[in-house]
């Protein structure tokens, strides 16, 4: 089996996420949680990372660190805990981006056509490290995260609920997506029924 392989990033300068994931992300987390708390969170954020996120724009990128650093201080201003808020928002950002239409186009593609769009994405959302698809299962797949070793909990729990929310939405049940640390590598165990 060819392997799919998101395209080899940039690793110098810190980690980066999609602007334009940010900005929903933000958007959503307004109507989840009040744009009072939001701003709040935004203001509470260091000086640097603040102003990173005011100037963020759609096509730009955005440092892993004032994307967790403004999203935990939110959690801790709502009383949830950062990795349940991290959950939540990117479940309710691949349902807004894989509204009505795409949910009708995702259903109709094979499982291993799905499983080969996952280092796609991977290469849009993160500027650092690749995803490749290793192994197709039956009813699942195995993909591996690579140049990128120290991604933290916090993004691994973004990618790894993007992929369950994306298949999912594809009409795959009981999605669960398991991560373990493998050397310099993550590996990532994702199965559906």
């Amino acid at each position: 089996m060819a392997s799919a392989t998101s395209a080899v990033v940039a690793d110098d300068g810190p980690a980066r996420v999609s602007g334009t994931h940010i900005l929903d992300q933000m958007e959503i987390l307004r109507d989840l949680h009040g744009a009072d708390h939001v701003r709040a969170a935004l203001e509470a954020t260091p000086s640097a990372l603040r102003t990173e996120l005011d100037t963020l724009t759609r096509g730009g990128w955005c440092s892993v660190e004032a994307a967790r650093v403004f999203k935990s201080l939110l959690a801790a201003r709502v009383g949830d805990d950062t990795l349940a808020l991290q959950r939540q928002v990117v479940r309710a950002g691949i349902e807004r981006t894989f509204g009505s239409v795409w949910r009708a186009l995702l259903s109709m593609l094979s499982d291993a056509r799905l499983a080969r769009g996952a280092p796609m994405i991977y290469a849009r959302t993160f500027d650092h490290g690749r995803l490749e698809l290793t192994t197709l299962l039956d009813h699942g797949c195995v993909l591996t995260q690579s140049g990128w070793p120290e991604m933290d909990d916090f993004d691994l729990t973004g990618l790894t609920t993007g992929i369950e929310g994306a298949l999912s939405i594809a009409g795959r049940k009981h999605v669960k997506a398991d991560w373990r640390r493998v050397e310099q590598r993550i590996e990532i165990k994702v199965t559906w029924r």
